[in-house]
C-alpha cells in the first residue's frame, strides 16, 4: 500500500476524489503479490528454498543497483520525491548527495571541464548566473535552472566550501582543497562574467558565525563589500540567499502533514517558536545591511512567512535538517 500512496503523493495526490482509484489499486496489488509471490514461496518445497530466497536477494541487489546506476547519468527521469509536481525530476536531483561539482572533492580545473557544472557559452543564453557557496546554495541549483532557462547556469558549489574563500582562517574551513578551488573559481568568475550576469552566494554558516565568531564575521563583511566593488564595475549584481531556518533533529522529510499524518502525529522536532528566529535572523540581516548598503546587493529568503505562521516554523518541504527539497527551493527564488 505504501508504493501507491507515495506515488500518488508525489503525482496526482491524496485526495477524497484520488481516494477510491488508490484503495482500488492496493487492493489489487495486494491480491497479485498474495496470488503470485507470497503463495507460491509458501509452497516451495525445503530443498528449493535456499535457491528461491537467494535468487529473491539478487534480484533485489540488481534492481537496486540499476536504478542507482541511472540516476548517477542524470539522464534518466525517475521519479524521487517531487511533492508539488513543479517539474521533472530525475535521481540525480538529490543534488546534495550526488553533487558532481562538488569543489570540496574534486579540483577546479575538472569542474570547469564537465558540461554539466559550467555549460558552454552559447547565444541561446541571455546572461550567465553563477551559483557558488555550500550545499545551501547547491540545493538551488535546480530551481534556477528551471526557472531561469534563458540563462546560462555555472555551479560552482562545495560542502561546507565558503565564498569569498579569503574571508575566514583556514582552520575554520574543511579542508586546503575547499579554499583553494573556492578562490580558482572566485578568479574564473571575474575573468569569465560580462555585464548583466548575475552571481548568487549561498554560506549556511554565515549566521553562525555572526552569532558566535564576531571577529570571523567582521572579516567576511570587509572582503564582501571588496568582492561587491569588484564585480560591480563589470555591471554585475550580487544576491545572498539566507539559510533556511534550522530544525536540528529533523532527518528526513517526513515533517509535512496528510490525511494519513494528521498534525497532532508530526514529531516535536519540526516546530520551532518564531519569536526566537524573527530575532536572530533580524540581528543578521541588519548587521549586513548595516555595512553592505549597494543597489547591485540583495539579500534572499529573509521572510520566514514561508516556513512560518505568526507563532511556529514548521520543517515543511525540508529533506533533512537544513536543505531544502528542490520544489520548495523554487518557491524561494
Amino acid at each position: 500500500h505504501w508504493g501507491v500512496i507515495s506515488l500518488s503523493h508525489w503525482t496526482i495526490g491524496v485526495s477524497k476524489f484520488t481516494i477510491p482509484i488508490q484503495l482500488i489499486l492496493i487492493y489489487f496489488f495486494s491480491f497479485i503479490s498474495y496470488k503470485f509471490i507470497e503463495c507460491p514461496f509458501r509452497r516451495i518445497q525445503t530443498k528449493r528454498k535456499l535457491f528461491s530466497y537467494l535468487a529473491g536477494i539478487f534480484s533485489i541487489l540488481i534492481s537496486q543497483a540499476t536504478l542507482f546506476a541511472l540516476g548517477l547519468g542524470g539522464y534518466k527521469r525517475i521519479y524521487a520525491g517531487n511533492l508539488n509536481n513543479s517539474f521533472n525530476r530525475s535521481f540525480n536531483s538529490r543534488n546534495i548527495f550526488l553533487n558532481k561539482c562538488n569543489l570540496r572533492k574534486t579540483k577546479f580545473i575538472n569542474i570547469i571541464k564537465r558540461s554539466d557544472c559550467v555549460p558552454k557559452s552559447s547565444n541561446i543564453y541571455k546572461s550567465t548566473i553563477f551559483l557558488v557557496g555550500d550545499s545551501h546554495a547547491n540545493m538551488f541549483s535546480k530551481a534556477f535552472s528551471y526557472k531561469y532557462k534563458d540563462f546560462r547556469l555555472v555551479n560552482l558549489t562545495g560542502n561546507n566550501c565558503f565564498f569569498p574563500a579569503d574571508s575566514l582562517s583556514l582552520s575554520k574551513i574543511p579542508g586546503e582543497k575547499c579554499k583553494k578551488n573556492m578562490i580558482k573559481a572566485n578568479e574564473w568568475i571575474f575573468e569569465n562574467s560580462s555585464f548583466g550576469d548575475v552571481l548568487v552566494i549561498a554560506n549556511s554558516s554565515l549566521i553562525r558565525y555572526f552569532q558566535v565568531e564576531k571577529q570571523e564575521f567582521a572579516n567576511y563583511l570587509d572582503n564582501f563589500k571588496s568582492l561587491i566593488n569588484t564585480f560591480k564595475k563589470k555591471g554585475i549584481r550580487i544576491y545572498l540567499i539566507a539559510s533556511p531556518p534550522i530544525f536540528n533533529k529533523v532527518k528526513d522529510s517526513y515533517c509535512s502533514q496528510e490525511w494519513f499524518r494528521p498534525i497532532n502525529y508530526i514529531r516535536k522536532e519540526c516546530f520551532i517558536k518564531r519569536d526566537k528566529l524573527d530575532k536572530n535572523r533580524g540581528l543578521f540581516f541588519s548587521a549586513i545591511e548595516k555595512e553592505i548598503q549597494d543597489k547591485n546587493f540583495k539579500i534572499i529568503n529573509k521572510n520566514l512567512d514561508f516556513y512560518c505562521d505568526k507563532t511556529i516554523c514548521q520543517a515543511i518541504g525540508y529533506l533533512d535538517s537544513d536543505h531544502l527539497l528542490d520544489d520548495f527551493a523554487l518557491k524561494i527564488i
